[in-house]
């Protein structure tokens, strides 16, 4: 089960309660698994906790290296357990497919 089946119709999901109350606590009104995907990292690339806190967090595609995808596109840090976007510096809170052609965006400030 991956976190897209979490979200869906009554009819999708055939009326499982834990995984629409699942659902509703992950994100409400996330779109089902053939809509979208919500892969979540709680680590980075060396295995350590991610942490805003040491040394800032930093999102950078390469020039054409971008996620391989022909649609809508978004990265979006929470703070947890409060599952609230994480307050910084920048103000910034999620970088997305229209916010191209920047080939480098910063998530959050260092």
């Amino acid at each position: 089960m991956t976190s897209g089946d979490c979200f869906g119709t009554r009819e999708f999901m055939k009326n499982d309660y834990m995984r629409r109350m699942t659902g509703a606590v992950l994100g409400i009104y996330g779109n089902s698994r053939e809509e979208a995907m919500y892969p979540v990292y709680f680590v980075d690339s060396a295995g350590q906790k991610l942490d805003g806190f040491e040394g800032g967090l930093h999102a950078a595609f390469a020039p054409g290296q971008l996620p391989p995808v022909n649609a809508f596109w978004s990265l979006t840090m929470y703070e947890l357990p409060a599952s609230l976007l994480y307050a910084n510096p920048l103000n910034r809170y999620l970088i997305n497919s229209t916010m191209l052609p920047s080939s480098s965006v910063t998530l959050m400030a260092a």
